[in-house]
């Protein structure tokens, strides 16, 4: 009994581990994505920082947060990234978005944020019918672009990408 109960720890650790790493994968790959953006010097705040909003339900908090604290006040080329955390679609437009919540609040939020014309993210692969970009991760791991909302959105990337992405179809 006492090696089952051992090797459920072991088992349940090792999912949050997998979370916590594709978390971190995630936010790496976003934000080099994000300077991908043709249009970026037009998307950066007046204090030249790449403002990154994630709006997240109370489910997703946690990882939100982590996101948060993996990105926040970073480094990214001569820019800084500053972290935002909403449960809403905030007043001011950032550089990119990331959803962390449900498939069904995510449609409701890609209906007014694409007419914003910036990236949005999703965390979940099942959520890229509502967003730009998301992580495919199998036996290999890509980006995975939505074709249908970066031309909705507007968004024009650097050719690069499309040697590494594959397309949500």
């Amino acid at each position: 009994m006492k090696n089952f109960f051992l090797a459920l720890i072991f088992i349940v650790s090792s999912v949050f581990a997998l979370d916590k790493n594709l978390l971190e994968l995630e936010a790496k790959l976003y934000t080099k994505i994000i300077l991908l953006d043709k249009d970026l010097k037009n998307k950066i705040s007046k204090d030249k920082k790449i403002v990154i909003n994630i709006i997240y339900d109370d489910l997703h908090k946690k990882d939100a947060l982590y996101f948060k604290k993996i990105l926040d006040n970073k480094k990214l080329h001569s820019y800084e990234v500053k972290v935002v955390l909403n449960k809403s679609i905030p007043k001011n437009t950032p550089t990119a978005y990331i959803i962390i919540t449900s498939q069904k609040n995510a449609q409701k939020l890609l209906d007014v944020l694409k007419n914003k014309n910036r990236l949005i993210f999703s965390t979940k692969p099942s959520n890229i019918c509502c967003s730009s970009v998301s992580i495919y991760v199998g036996p290999k791991i890509y980006p995975l672009l939505n074709p249908k909302i970066l031309k909705e959105t507007n968004i024009k990337l650097n050719p690069i990408i499309y040697k590494v992405a594959r397309f949500y179809e």
